[in-house]
């Protein structure tokens, strides 16, 4: 149960896009060090695909927030369908990990474009990477 759900997770990661944006609810962290923009950026997308999920806005969160490339993919081979449903299986603990990750300082990269957030809920860390300045989820 446990490696499908890691491979599922990790499927879904994959392809889901999240967006970067600036807003003021953006959540806080509760060190002493200020918070970068990458940092509030990646918050703030993170605030966003929670959002998706708890309106279960599954397909407006494929469309929205997968990468172009996989997305087209996906479409191409007509694999959304069957990737939504496996998100779909794991949705709530994917929304439990994101909320866990608000309050979790990330470790990013020296170059900043990847960021892995090490919570408790999830099987494995949770994995971002941003790639012309818009975070997507990685593997």
């Amino acid at each position: 149960m446990k490696i499908g759900y890691i491979i599922a997770l990790a499927a879904a990661f994959m392809i889901l896009l999240i967006a970067c944006g600036s807003s003021n609810d953006t959540p806080e962290q509760d060190t002493a060090a200020p918070m970068t923009q990458n940092e509030r950026e990646l918050r703030t997308a993170i605030a966003e695909i929670i959002t998706f999920i708890e309106v279960d806005d599954i397909d407006g969160l494929f469309n929205k927030y997968a990468a172009p490339e996989d997305l087209k993919r996906m479409y191409d081979n007509n694999t959304i369908d069957r990737a939504i449903r496996r998100f779909v299986m794991f949705q709530n603990e994917m929304l439990e990990a994101l909320k866990e990750a608000q309050n979790t300082t990330p470790e990013f990269s020296e170059e900043g474009t990847k960021a892995i957030f090490d919570v408790v809920k999830a099987p494995s860390p949770l994995h971002f990477r941003k790639i012309d300045g818009r975070w997507y989820f990685a593997e």
